[in-house]
């Protein structure tokens, strides 16, 4: 994961946090309800807490709901932004996911079914 920048355009109010991610790197995101996080290039899965799954593709946005955690996922190299939400993004908690889980896609993770991750 890779934090381009963050700034204002001129004459805006709302800052944006731009991020990179590459294929199969995945994100979690807390405490970003009502932030909205657009795809600008690649794909992007998202997985939010009781909200189901939704893939992104350049140019489609998501409006952060529930408690404000979401997955994000690449399924091919992306960049997006996030902001937008009311609240500067830089205090939205950005935890990259590491290891085996990592190597996974969120469609993949389903099929592991009951047999649970330990």
């Amino acid at each position: 994961m890779e934090a381009i920048r963050q700034g204002q355009a001129a004459g805006q109010t709302t800052q944006w946090l731009h991020l990179e991610l590459e294929r199969r790197e995945m994100l979690v995101l807390a405490d970003a309800r009502g932030q909205t996080l657009e795809c600008r290039s690649g794909e992007l899965w998202l997985t939010e807490a009781g909200g189901g799954d939704t893939v992104l593709r350049p140019g489609e946005a998501h409006v952060v709901a529930g408690n404000g955690c979401l997955v994000v996922s690449a399924c091919q190299d992306a960049r997006f932004v996030l902001g937008g939400g009311g609240h500067d993004p830089a205090t939205v908690s950005l935890q990259p996911v590491r290891g085996f889980l990592a190597s996974l896609l969120p469609h993949e993770l389903s099929g592991l079914g009951g047999r649970g991750l330990a």
